[in-house]
């Protein structure tokens, strides 16, 4: 890497994951001095695509619990993506909660993620300000 900046450390850790070098992208990310939400979101998401749920979720919760970054949408989607998968319906309950408390808007993306309980498919869908065909 010629230039260490944010958006190449961001890049190659997406790179990694794509590439299923999970143990580099973890180590590359750890060394990192500056971290931001894009940093955070990238690696909350090639965790949970290389099929390492849990620990996208351990991810998750020091980023927005210890290092207080506050998530985007991207990186919401994500992490209950990866709840539903490992049946971590607790877990998305929490972050449905964080998902409240911080006042996101539930937009088509994040509404419509799979929450995997039925009994809160009406809540998600009265709180989700667009509506279109997948809602």
């Amino acid at each position: 890497m010629i230039e260490r900046n944010l958006g190449s450390w961001n890049s190659v850790i997406n790179g990694l994951t794509r590439n299923g070098e999970v143990d580099k992208a973890i180590e590359l990310f750890e060394r990192m001095v500056e971290k931001n939400v894009v940093s955070w979101t990238t690696m909350v998401h090639g965790l949970s695509m290389n099929g390492m749920h849990e620990k996208a979720l351990e991810t998750f919760f020091k980023m927005i619990e210890e290092e207080g970054v506050r998530t985007n949408d991207l990186t919401l989607v994500s992490i209950l993506s990866a709840c539903v998968k490992i049946r971590a319906f607790e877990r998305g309950m929490r972050i449905h909660s964080y998902i409240s408390s911080n006042r996101f808007c539930l937009n088509v993306a994040l509404g419509t993620t799979k929450y995997g309980q039925i009994q809160y498919a009406s809540h998600v869908f009265d709180d989700t300000e667009e509506k279109d065909i997948c809602t």
